[in-house]
C-alpha cells in the first residue's frame, strides 16, 4: 500500500463498511498497543456505509 491508495474496511462492530485514503507512509511502532504495531495514516471519507447498499457480488 502507498500514499494515495484507497482503503475499504468492513466494520467488526456492525454490518457497515468504511472507505478511506492512505495519507501517510507505513509505520512500525514496537511500543504500540497490540495489534496496532503496523499502521499508516488514513483519511476516512465515508464511515458506516450499510452493507446492503452493495450488490452481493461486490461484497464477496
Amino acid at each position: 500500500m502507498k500514499v494515495g491508495d484507497l482503503v475499504v474496511l468492513p466494520s467488526n462492530l456492525n454490518r457497515t463498511i468504511h472507505f478511506g485514503e492512505i495519507k501517510g507512509d507505513y509505520c512500525f511502532n514496537p511500543n504500540a498497543e497490540i495489534p496496532y504495531y503496523h499502521y499508516s495514516d488514513i483519511r476516512w471519507f465515508a464511515l458506516d456505509v450499510p452493507r446492503d447498499r452493495f450488490e452481493q457480488d461486490i461484497l464477496y
